[in-house]
């Protein structure tokens, strides 16, 4: 009998130390807690509210938003799971500013290294701390004049040639429409040629009456996909992106299709040298964004239906939309 019990205590001990072993390998149980993104802020990013140059540490992107439950199933997502994902910049994490709280650099958490700088030309943008679900995003301030922007360098994966692509921003703006407008236009997104035709990609809000997204590949009748919904302008977040699929070009507004045309050609949108500016351009001073950017995500190559699902479900978790 005594060798009975000592051999269940040992086959006891031994399924202990097993259990035990498994709980300390499950990724899901060190992390618990984090999976609802809109509370996995990052303290470094936020805790300096004088905009100090340290005051935000980049992060790797694993750990930079741990991240939103986008798929509903208590997995772990991120914009680096987009095949083909370019840019990714998020206004809580990697973003160092100066004494005056003006952002100076935006880290890339794609694993491209496709960082955002500051141009000659241009203001940094403000720090606004925790502006949008408790995170800090980037404030432009919209003037004619010397305005706000950030630019990152080229390089062919930001060179979309004649193919599919895709960007979205989470944003707000205030641009008031019209052309005379000190401010007509709100940049989101600019990598695109000086002189007509502009040929390149153009994110922006606002027609030239009316206060609507835009994408376009050139000026040209027929080369632009513009919302049906008008009063974007509302200074209220929105999710807003474009996406080309050959010739299919297509707005989004909130995680719907708003607008869509048939291109006459897919044109080459590389615009090799010409960098990426992000909230203006420092070429078309009626350009600039008066409002603020939380995240921009950009793709190279086709972003299937379900992807722009599960991307604009992260967006919504996150800043709680």
């Amino acid at each position: 009998m005594s060798n009975l019990r000592l051999a269940a205590v040992v086959s006891s001990l031994a399924i202990g130390v097993a259990f035990a072993a498994c709980v300390g390998d499950d990724p899901a149980a060190a992390t618990d807690g984090g999976a609802d993104g809109a509370s996995s802020t990052d303290s470094s990013a936020t805790a300096d509210s004088n905009g100090g140059s340290d005051s935000a540490i980049p992060r790797d992107s694993a750990s930079a938003d741990t991240s939103s439950d986008a798929t509903g199933d208590g997995s772990v997502w991120s914009p680096k799971q987009l095949p083909g994902v370019s840019l990714w910049l998020d206004s809580a994490v990697g973003v160092t500013y100066d004494g005056a709280a003006k952002a100076t650099s935006w880290l890339d958490q794609s694993g491209n290294g496709n960082n955002a700088g500051l141009p000659a030309s241009c203001g940094g943008p403000s720090r606004a701390v925790g502006s949008l679900n408790g995170r800090d995003t980037l404030a432009f301030d919209g003037t004619e004049a010397g305005g706000t922007c950030l630019s990152v360098p080229d390089n062919a994966t930001l060179q979309f040639g004649t193919g599919d692509f895709a960007v979205f921003v989470v944003a707000r703006y205030s641009n008031v429409p019209g052309i005379l407008e000190a401010k007509p236009t709100a940049t989101f997104w600019s990598k695109r040629e000086q002189a007509s035709p502009f040929g390149g990609v153009w994110l922006v809000g606002n027609t030239l009456s009316e206060a609507k997204l835009q994408l376009w590949q050139q000026n040209i009748t027929g080369n632009q996909a513009i919302s049906a919904k008008a009063t974007l302008n509302d200074a209220k977040y929105h999710r807003f992106g474009g996406t080309r699929r050959a010739r299919a070009f297509e707005v989004w507004v909130d995680g719907a299709v708003d607008g869509t045309t048939t291109l006459p050609a897919a044109d080459d949108v590389s615009r090799v040298g010409r960098p990426v500016f992000i909230g203006g351009a420092s070429e078309l001073p009626k350009g600039w964004l008066s409002g603020n950017l939380a995240e921009v995500v950009a793709v190279k190559g086709n972003v299937s239906a379900a992807g722009v699902v599960q991307l604009d479900a992260y967006f919504k978790a996150k800043y709680g939309l």
